[in-house]
Parts: structure tokens; sequence; C-alpha cells
């Protein structure tokens, strides 16, 4: 048959500020063509596909708006979900109602539902995120960062996704990307961006409230005009810890571990040597002080140098010393870093005490192998 004309341009502000509770009014533009409309209904569904659609009801408990009204006021403290709880309800969808029934949910006009709340997102959202660096130039990239939605995600406290660079899985959050509102799973990233020293690109669900704790994220090497590394993303939050180097990225995490192997390999990374330490700060599990070292003698690879404190010389649930200024890059030429006044002692899993303290020297291709860092 003829496909039914859709709405468009549904409009949704939620007026309650409870977590799972919505009120106020959807809208929407009706077609042209409303001869063959006998009504217009809306659900609210996990996905697009209105996989287990449950239809909202207005402020009367009916459940059909008449054609002419082009608005539905929702009943008070309506709950946001499906008829699943195992799936929350993630999106609006408004379907026309003809003699024939409720037209095809490939024609129904969708709406990210977004559900005012105090809270930041819960989750992230994402199963993996990729990126590949399309950029000639070894200190800058360009490219496509996408994202997949993980299955069963609650996803109505996300308003947008925040893109950034960083130089670990989680951890230091370095510049922004960009962001895109949800309903959209890619962001183009302009050739020539600068890559200021880092390796990862992380994705943050986020509202106005702040961004979620959980981060997906995806390590990548420079394109050098020969080869591109490609690497496994993960889902971490702040007990993740990652050791990496160009040949290998090994993730612990305390729920799930992945592995990913790059392409082809490199000479290894001169390491510094004669690292020194003095904690200056008397408190227990609190360190002061500045930590030092003497610089290979061929620096001209070699863009910086990060601390990291771990659990073992492996860098388990390593966690980035930051300087006093608070960066976490030292560089080249400098060979020491003055910790901020009051660094606790500790890694990035509390059960796992700092006991070593690790220096890497980083290259464009991002950190050198742990068995090549420093140790103290």
């Amino acid at each position: 048959t003829t496909p039914v004309p859709s709405v468009s341009g549904i409009e949704f502000a939620d007026s309650d500020d409870a977590a799972n509770i919505l009120g106020g009014a959807i809208g929407w533009t009706p077609p042209v063509d409303v001869s063959f409309i006998t009504g217009y209904e809306v659900y609210m569904a996990h996905d697009v596909d209105n996989s287990y659609g449950r239809v909202v009801l207005d402020s009367a408990g009916e459940s059909v708006v008449p054609v002419g009204v082009n608005r539905l006021s929702m009943q008070t403290g309506t709950v946001r979900q499906t008829t699943n709880e195992a799936f929350p309800a993630n999106w609006f969808l408004v379907f026309a109602r003809t003699s024939a029934g409720l037209q095809h949910v490939a024609e129904a006009a969708k709406l990210p539902l977004y559900d005012e709340s105090a809270s930041v997102p819960r989750t992230v959202g994402l199963s993996s995120v990729s990126f590949f660096d399309t950029d000639a130039d070894p200190a800058t990239i360009g490219g496509t960062v996408s994202w997949a939605l993980a299955e069963g995600v609650d996803l109505g406290f996300t308003a947008e996704f925040g893109i950034y660079l960083g130089n670990s899985i989680v951890g230091y959050l370095g510049p922004s990307l960009g962001s895109v509102s949800r309903g959209t799973n890619e962001l183009a990233v302009s050739p020539g961006t600068v890559s200021f020293f880092n390796t990862h690109v992380l994705v943050h669900a986020e509202n106005k409230n702040g961004r979620s704790a959980e981060v997906v994220s995806v390590q990548f090497q420079a394109f050098d005009g020969e080869a591109i590394v490609t690497w496994t993303s993960t889902t971490g939050t702040s007990t993740t810890t990652s050791v990496t180097s160009t040949r290998t990225t090994a993730t612990i995490t305390s729920t799930k571990t992945s592995t990913s192997t790059a392409t082809r390999t490199t000479t290894p990374v001169p390491s510094v040597s004669g690292v020194e330490f003095a904690d200056s700060d008397e408190a227990a599990k609190v360190l002061g002080g500045t930590v030092g070292w003497t610089p290979p003698v061929d620096v001209s690879f070699i863009m910086g140098y990060e601390v990291y404190m771990a659990y073992d010389v492996e860098n388990s649930y390593g966690r980035v010393v930051l300087d006093s200024a608070g960066e976490s890059v030292v560089p080249v030429g400098v060979n020491r870093l003055s910790m901020q006044t009051g660094t606790v002692r500790q890694t990035t899993n509390e059960a796992f005490p700092a006991n070593w303290l690790l220096v890497f020297t980083r290259t464009i291709a991002g950190l050198q192998l742990v068995a090549e860092a420093a140790k103290l």
C-alpha cells in the first residue's frame, strides 16, 4: 500500500524533574495531507524499532489524539517504562492511524526521550567506539569517531555524547573534539586537529548536570603514510588501568579484560634511568616532593614523559601522577615532576595499593611498552 504520511518536528520537554517520571506535552507538525488519517498515537519504546513499545495516555486516559490537535498532554506521574522492565524507554514514536491501523514503524516519527532529573547519566550506554586517523601529519589527526549502542541500556538521562582526547582509557580528560545530540552515533574530526600527545579517543554520556563516570574509549595511532594501527575499544570506569605501547595494549578492569595487538612492530623506545623520589609529606598514604630521572641519550623521538603509580611493575591499576600545575605530560628537557600537594598514594583500584612509580617516555605512537619503562 501507499505509505501513510508522517508527522514531523516532534518536541518534548519533560516538566517533571523526578527520575523515571515524565510530565508535559508532546507536540508535532501534522503532514500536509491528513485526509486518510483518523488520529495519532504516541509510544515510548526502547529503540527506534518500537521494541517493547508502550502507548502513552493523555491526561484524560485516552490513547488516540484526534486529527487537528497535534499534541498529547501526558497524565501526571507518567512512568518512563516500556512493556519490559529490562529494556528502559529511550525513544518516543508518533504514529499516524488510518482505517487500516497504525502506520509502519519505519514511517513513524521518532524523538530521543530525555528524562529531566538532577542526575548525571548513569551509564555511557555504548558497547564500543572506533576511530581511524586519516591525517598524514604525525602531530595531527582527522577522521570519523563512531560508536555502537549497548543492548538494553538506559539512555533516558543522556542528552548528548561528548568526545574527548585523552592519554589513557580513563583518568586524564584532554581537549574536547566536540559533542553530538543523542540519536547521532558519529562525529567528524577535522583534518589538522592537534593531538597534544594524546593517544585515546574517549566518549562520555552527558547532560546539563555533567558527564557519566563510565567512559568508552579507543586507542589510536597516528597515520604515518605507511600504515594505520587499530585497537580494540574498551569500556571502563575509575577502576580501569591500561598498559600501552606501539605494539600491544592490555586493558585490565574490574569487570572485563580486552586485548588487541597492532599490525606492525617498532624499535623499542629509549628509557629514562636513575629514577629518584623522596617523599616530603610525612602523612601516611599522602605523597609530596619531586620524582626525578636521567633522560636517555637520544631524545629525538621523545615528545614527553609520564609518571604512574601502580600496584606492581606491570603497571597494574596504574594511575597517572599530575604535576603541581595539574599536567600529566612532562616536556623533554625538564626531567622531573613536582607532585601536587596532598597527592594520595593510590591506584585506580583501592584494593590494590600503589607500591611502584613508573616513568614512561611518550612518542607520537604513544607510551612506551611497560617492560621498557623505568621503575622505582
